[in-house]
């Protein structure tokens, strides 16, 4: 993709006769054609550097998201197909796979905390640099489509970044409702509070676990219309200032 970009950027360049000081240190080049060719180096690089790392660090995030989601599925599936007389037998069994669940989301949101913090500034800072070049100055052709990428980059990583986190404490949740569907389900016909309710009343009372950027910030999936309503709220900021 990085390459495509580019020989897009660089051809819209050649056909505008457009100079390439800024790859070039403001060194002169005697032909277009070099010209050319310095523009499409200095583009794929560019591209390079703001398009595919996000995307291995976002793509990385979302593989570890989902392996967790997949496992506390897993569970809670267990859990809802599980014969209650099969439950009394494994109940403390059930109590440490849990437990297991929690230490693992715990762990993931230590070690993605930071990561998710600068992945989410530098995104939202993309967004705002090209509201600003394209609803304030005055934008060159040749730097649309490094603007068209950028915006479209900040967007796709930012909507995948707060989707991917949000289905760890969404998934937790499910838990929580089916230890109180099953808690609904088999306390009226038992006499004695079974070991079994007991696990899964404490399930029931467990807090949900939100990955956070350094806790400074609880991804859900409202986070997205804060983000976006921010950013519209930044567009008309600018363009009442014209």
């Amino acid at each position: 993709m990085p390459i495509c970009f580019a020989l897009v950027a660089a051809l819209i360049a050649n056909d505008l006769k457009s100079q390439s000081d800024f790859w070039t240190f403001g060194f002169k080049l005697e032909t277009q054609r070099y010209n050319t060719v310095v523009h499409f180096i200095g583009e794929y690089i560019c591209f390079a550097t703001f398009l595919e790392f996000p995307c291995i660090a976002i793509l990385s995030i979302c593989n570890l998201t989902h392996l967790c989601n997949s496992y506390i599925l897993q569970f809670n599936n267990y859990l809802a197909n599980t014969d209650f007389r099969e439950l009394s037998v494994k109940c403390i069994g059930v109590q440490n796979e849990y437990n297991i669940i929690e230490e693992n989301v715990r762990l993931l949101k230590g070690i993605l905390s930071t990561p998710l913090l600068f992945i989410s500034l530098w995104s939202l800072f993309n967004l705002y640099v090209v509201l600003t070049y394209s609803l304030h100055l005055e934008v060159p052709p040749e730097v649309i489509v490094e603007l068209v990428v950028n915006a479209f980059t900040g967007v796709g990583v930012i909507s995948f970044l707060i989707i991917c986190s949000s289905k760890i404490p969404e998934n937790m949740l499910k838990i929580k409702e089916t230890a109180s569907l099953l808690i609904d389900k088999y306390q009226l016909n038992i006499m004695n509070k079974s070991k079994a309710i007991c696990v899964l009343d404490r399930i029931e009372k467990k807090n949900v676990i939100y990955l956070s950027a350094c806790g400074m910030i609880d991804f859900k999936k409202s986070l997205l219309l804060t983000d976006f309503g921010s950013l519209f709220t930044y567009g008309l900021l600018i363009l009442k200032l014209n």
